[in-house]
């Protein structure tokens, strides 16, 4: 049944390009190519899915090196992580569908272990889900060997690996790897205004090798379009050996939108602040990364907005002071003491770059001698406030 619908889908392609007219099909334009057949970073050994994320960063399931890789646009090698073998004697993961979601969580599903994975982009594993007949078939004494194929996320981009996800033989598998084993170069091609990727012979292969090709194309031409819905992580593979512990993760992170929130009402609305504090109290000392570790608490946002009500209410339920809300609040013996057990925070940074001169301004009357003594320590020329 498989080999019928791959052979339908391929008609019915076949046919679309047909119907276009003569005058509007053009050649696809060769950009580039990267990789070589190996085993080391940016090399591949059966390439088969592919996404590209909002960054244009293309990601590549390679499936007999059982691991996945990241790339830039024109190629340069990222990072990557490897994945669950098949088999602990087959370096093999039959990881071949890759769809990426806003947040940047990677979506993969694993043909002969019938389940999807979700990781983080440095390869933490967030979550796996699996069919039920997956999980009968995997009992003792089941005689079942064929299930059923896990549904999935909205995708952003798929791989061709579908197409033989049906078949379970060693014959068959024999074939598929004969099939990719050769396709060890990954090929990006641009796809003018009613051109054409089809090769004038279908078969199985160049069907999955177009299809591959198409949508590398489709991310590539629509990625200049594309703007940034919410924060990614930046790229990431540890270059050192993983600390000894890991986190048992009992309990649910607080929502990373929640805490975006409870941040910028900080900045100016005390009512939103009890309201989403007497909602999930944890965000009291909750912190937001802006970009490039640009961290700010909802104390923060307060003190360099020069909101003392909403600093007042905040300390009152339990956060953190530090000296730039010391600064701002006028608690000249706490900066003192500060800048005594640590002289170098005259030059500190609080969130956006503010720096204590600048949250003693936002301060006003209240804390005239605390600026008074940061200019007696570090005279600066002090600008006009922004707000």
């Amino acid at each position: 049944m498989m080999r019928i619908a791959v052979a339908a889908g391929s008609l019915a392609l076949l046919l679309a390009l047909a119907a276009l007219p003569a005058a509007e099909v053009k050649q696809p334009k060769f950009l580039l190519a990267w990789g070589q057949k190996g085993d080391k970073a940016g090399e591949f050994y059966s390439p088969i899915g592919l996404a590209i994320n909002q960054r244009d960063e293309v990601y590549v399931t390679d499936l007999n090196n059982a691991r996945l890789q990241k790339f830039t646009a024109d190629g340069k090698y990222l990072g990557g992580f490897d994945l669950p073998r098949d088999t602990p004697a087959r370096k093999s993961s039959q990881a071949g569908g890759i769809a990426l979601d806003e947040r940047g969580q990677i979506y993969l599903s694993f043909m002969a272990q019938d389940k999807v994975r979700v990781y983080t982009d440095d390869g933490r594993l967030v979550r796996e889900c699996a069919s039920a007949a997956a999980e009968v078939a995997r009992r003792p004494g089941s005689s079942s060997t064929r299930t059923a194929w896990p549904s999935t996320a909205k995708a952003t981009s798929t791989s061709p690996t579908p197409a033989t996800s049906g078949c379970r033989s060693s014959r068959c598998r024999s074939r598929d790897n004969e099939d990719w084993q050769d396709e060890a170069r990954i090929r990006v091609r641009h796809r003018n205004s009613g051109s054409s990727l089809m090769p004038n012979h279908i078969t199985r292969r160049s069907f999955a090798t177009t299809s591959t090709g198409i949508a590398l194309s489709a991310g590539v031409a629509s990625a200049d379009d594309a703007k940034p819905v919410g924060p990614t992580e930046a790229a990431f593979e540890r270059d050192y050996a993983p600390p000894k512990f890991s986190p048992s993760w009992k309990k649910p992170q607080i929502n990373r939108t929640l805490v975006q929130d409870f941040v910028i009402y900080a900045h100016s609305n005390l009512e939103m602040v009890k309201t989403l504090l007497d909602k999930e109290p944890g965000l009291i000392n909750a912190t937001m990364d802006w970009g490039a570790g640009d961290w700010e608490s909802g104390l923060g946002g307060a003190s360099h907005m020069g909101r003392r009500d909403i600093v007042g209410l905040l300390l009152e339920r339990g956060a953190r002071i530090d000296i730039f809300c010391a600064t701002m609040m006028g608690q000249l013996d706490a900066v003192k003491s500060f800048l005594t057990l640590q002289p170098q925070l005259i030059d500190a940074k609080g969130p956006h770059g503010f720096t204590l001169h600048f949250h003693a301004q936002v301060g006003k009357k209240e804390s005239e001698k605390v600026l008074d003594y940061l200019q007696s320590i570090k005279k600066i020329e002090l600008k006009p406030l922004r707000f």
